[in-house]
C-alpha cells in the first residue's frame, strides 16, 4: 500500500488493503482509520509473525459494517497456528453486519470466531476456501444471521444443526468434497424462514436433505449423487433445480410433474425410470434428462 495510508482518517470504504511483507506488515496503518464502514484486507498470508503487531487492529471501528479477510491458500504451508493468532488480532467490532473469511489456513475457528455470540448482529457470513478447517464455529449463536455460505472447505466432514436458525433465509453449500453428514436437519424446526437452499458439488453427502420447509422458494441441488430428495415434501410453489442426485418418488410411487414448479430435473434415477416406462406425461420444457431418455 502507498506510504501514509494512516493519514486518511476520514476514509469510509477501503476495497482492497494489501498486506505487505515488511516489518509490521502495514496492518497497523488501519488503526487510525476509525470511520471505515467497509474493509477488504487481502494477502494476509504475508504475516509470518503476528507478535510484531501490537494489539487489536479493528476493535475500535464502531462504524464497520462489512469486513472481508483473505489469505491466499498455500497447500504446503505450516503456518496454521500463525494464521489462528493473526485472526485473533483482527477481531471486528460487535456491530458488524457482513463477514467473509476466505483462504484461512487454520484447522478450526478459535478465538472470537469460536464465540459467535460476539457477532450477534451479523446478517451475512461467508466461509470460503478454508481448506484445512475440519469444524465450524457455533453458528447457532448467530441469532440475526440471514445469509450463510460455506464453500470450498475440503476437510469438513460433518455439519451439525442443533438449534434453530430463526432468521436464516439463504443457505448455500458448495464444493465440500468430504462432507458426509448434515446432522440435525429437521425442516421448519431448524429453518423456519428459509427461502433459498443450495447444495452443489458435495459428492459424499448422504441421507435425505431437510424437508417440510414451508417458506422455501428455491431449492438447488447439483452434483450430489448420493443425496436423496423426496419431491412430495416441498411446496408446489417451490422452484426445484436438481441435477445428479439419487432422487425419490412420491409416497404413492408416482411423480406428479404437474405439481412441480421446476426449472429442470436432470440425472435423477427415479425420474429417468418413470420416463423409460412411459408412465408419466412430461412437459419436456420442464424436465431435462439425457438424450436417450428424451428420444424414448
Amino acid at each position: 500500500m502507498p506510504f501514509g495510508m494512516n493519514k486518511l482518517k476520514n476514509l469510509q470504504i477501503l476495497s482492497n488493503f494489501i498486506v505487505g511483507k515488511d516489518t509490521g506488515y502495514n496492518l497497523e496503518d488501519l488503526k487510525s482509520l476509525n470511520f471505515l464502514q467497509e474493509l477488504y484486507i487481502s494477502k494476509l498470508q504475508n504475516v509470518t509473525n503476528p507478535n510484531q503487531i501490537r494489539g487489536q487492529i479493528l476493535s475500535n471501528k464502531n462504524n464497520l459494517k462489512v469486513l472481508l479477510l483473505e489469505w491466499e491458500y498455500e497447500e504446503n504451508s505450516l503456518k496454521a497456528d500463525v494464521e489462528t493468532e493473526l485472526l485473533d488480532k483482527l477481531k471486528p467490532p460487535s456491530n458488524l453486519k457482513e463477514l467473509t473469511i476466505r483462504g484461512y489456513g487454520g484447522e478450526s475457528f478459535q478465538s472470537w470466531l469460536g464465540d459467535l455470540s460476539w457477532l450477534s448482529n451479523l446478517v451475512v457470513l461467508k466461509l470460503e476456501e478454508c481448506e484445512r478447517c475440519t469444524s465450524l464455529p457455533s453458528l447457532e449463536m448467530l441469532s440475526s444471521l440471514e445469509d450463510l455460505t460455506i464453500k470450498e472447505m475440503t476437510s469438513l466432514k460433518r455439519i451439525d444443526f442443533q438449534t434453530p436458525f430463526k432468521s436464516l433465509e439463504f443457505l448455500h453449500f458448495e464444493d465440500l468434497k468430504e462432507w458426509e453428514h448434515g446432522d440435525g436437519w429437521r425442516g421448519n424446526e431448524i429453518f423456519p424462514k428459509l427461502r433459498v437452499l443450495s447444495i452443489e458439488k458435495c459428492p459424499q453427502l448422504t441421507r435425505k436433505v431437510p424437508d417440510r420447509l414451508s417458506s422455501l422458494e428455491r431449492f438447488v441441488i447439483k452434483d450430489c449423487p448420493k443425496l436423496v430428495v423426496s419431491f412430495s415434501n416441498y411446496s408446489i410453489h417451490c422452484k426445484l433445480e436438481i441435477d445428479d442426485c439419487e432422487g425419490m418418488v412420491c409416497n404413492d410411487g408416482s411423480i406428479d410433474f404437474k405439481l412441480l414448479d421446476s426449472r429442470y430435473l436432470a440425472n435423477i434415477p427415479a425420474v429417468e425410470d418413470k420416463l423409460k416406462k412411459g408412465s408419466q406425461k412430461v412437459d419436456l420444457l420442464q424436465i431435462v434428462c439425457n438424450e436417450e431418455i428424451m428420444k424414448s
